[in-house]
């Protein structure tokens, strides 16, 4: 991905979130101001069908750990695909090396899993760098910007009231909802000078018969 680090930095972005229509964009996760950096994509045909594919298979939940090169991407198609040609492994590989290429870390770990249910069903910060989550199929994550949100409420601060009931959402812009297919960049309170602004996110409420494809990436 070196049409990434070849680019100079963009303009500064006075809200906590970038919108971005093109890859190389995405750099604007490096702007101090930004938190959460969303590659706005529709998924093609083919890929979506070789998701439809995998996501009919029960219990689907994939972890792996691999490093950006040919031993990762061949990691990558025999758990997603049993070594058979795949959209689905090839889009996964563009982004490992994307979160390598952005954080400089040797491996990436890897979650791709079927959810019926909200696992992260509230706001909360990720004490990571940074982690990257697309959705292939279903509702698409949820995060705030960081002007809209009293961190302090946060968590066990809510006393198991809803983030909506609990104080946590100050008014504003409310919850933004990623679209299957979008590229999610949330800098985590790891992420360098970051401490007290990790992306502030959640996993969209669920339907009673509706299902994610969600996959995650962390640098390790």
């Amino acid at each position: 991905m070196s049409e990434v680090s070849m680019l100079s930095n963009l303009p500064n972005i006075a809200c906590s979130l970038s919108y971005v229509e093109r890859l190389p964009d995405l750099v604007s996760i490096f702007d101090d101001a930004i938190n959460v950096a969303v590659l706005r994509r529709r998924l093609d045909t083919v890929l979506e069908d070789d998701c439809a594919r995998l996501a009919a298979e029960p219990g689907l939940n994939i972890k792996l750990v691999v490093d950006a090169n040919q031993s990762g991407r061949d990691a990558i198609v025999s758990a997603v695909a049993g070594d058979e040609k795949s959209a689905l492994a090839d889009d996964i590989y563009r982004w490992v090396e994307l979160v390598a290429e952005i954080t400089g870390a040797e491996s990436v770990g890897i979650r791709l899993m079927k959810h019926s249910q909200a696992m992260c069903p509230k706001l909360h910060v990720d004490n990571v760098s940074l982690r990257l989550v697309t959705t292939y199929q279903g509702p698409g994550t949820q995060f705030v910007s960081q002007h809209m949100v009293q961190r302090s409420k946060l968590g066990h601060a809510s006393h198991g009231r809803s983030d909506e009931e609990s104080g946590v959402l100050l008014p504003g812009d409310g919850i933004h909802t990623a679209q299957p297919g979008d590229v999610v960049l949330l800098k985590g309170e790891a992420w360098p000078n970051n401490g007290g602004h990790g992306a502030v996110h959640r996993s969209p409420p669920m339907g009673e018969n509706e299902t994610r494809v969600v996959l995650t990436l962390d640098p390790l």
